[in-house]
């Protein structure tokens, strides 16, 4: 499994990055690049993705262990681990922190859904539909482009995008809604959406953030699904922030 790990001498921080559906770990380059002189930092690829291609995604329960794996090694260096996870990424580091609870300090979202939710059969059935239809009427590229609303991010998404294909992306998609509930994960957290986020998924973005103290919305204007990179500055800025008010 490929990752990257880029030690801040002294800091007893380490920051997580587990990025979205079909990306890779660079969707956080500018993150890395804005906030590693204050944290450690590891970003990793997802099996199927990037860099991790050659390791079949298996479930998000699989995928969080293939993390373990990783983390282990790192876990005794630091007073506090936060995981900062994009869609996919934010689904994963929920069952991540469900099942590997130690040092687990905080979690970002940014365009994730709850996995302490159990969402209906009659929800995900219109899901995989709609995610076919999707798929036969839009080309892959037009629909990566939905994903983000600055041109650069665009361009990144419809490049990672054109890296796969249709049966691919069906079988990802019936793998990541094949999940079991979760306990609600009642740490400090960041839950982030762009302004032009889908609005079901703001929604549930909402909702989630009421149901503990402990838990913060925050909208960034003029982003879309993939706000850390449409607004890398606000973003990692408002990380920073978290951080040292709710962790430090």
């Amino acid at each position: 499994m490929f990752y990257q790990y880029l030690e801040k001498k002294k800091s007893k921080t380490l920051l997580v990055f587990t990025h979205g559906f079909v990306v890779d770990n660079q969707t956080f380059k500018s993150q890395v690049k804005l906030l590693k002189e204050k944290y450690s930092i590891l970003v990793w690829d997802l099996p199927q993705h990037g860099k991790s291609k050659s390791q079949e995604f298996v479930s998000l329960d699989q995928t969080s262990r293939e993390l373990e794996k990783i983390l282990v090694k790192y876990k005794q260096k630091y007073d506090n681990i936060i995981l900062i996870g994009q869609s996919l990424g934010s689904m994963i580091n929920q069952v991540y922190a469900n099942n590997f609870p130690e040092k687990i300090s905080a979690i970002i979202d940014v365009g994730g859904m709850p996995m302490h939710h159990k969402y209906s059969k009659m929800i995900i059935y219109l899901i995989k539909f709609f995610s076919k239809i999707l798929i036969k009427v839009y080309s892959l590229e037009s629909l990566g482009r939905k994903k983000a609303n600055k041109l650069e991010s665009k361009k990144y998404i419809s490049e990672k995008v054109n890296q796969t294909n249709k049966k691919e992306i069906k079988e990802l998609v019936d793998k990541i809604l094949n999940y079991n509930k979760i306990n609600l994960i009642d740490l400090p957290t960041l839950i982030i959406n762009g302004e032009f986020e889908n609005k079901s998924i703001m929604k549930k973005a909402k909702k989630w953030s009421k149901e503990s103290d402990n838990f913060e919305f925050y909208i960034i204007k003029n982003a879309g699904h993939i706000a850390n990179q449409d607004c890398p500055e606000e973003f990692s800025k408002k990380v920073d922030e978290f951080i040292e008010t709710k962790v430090h």
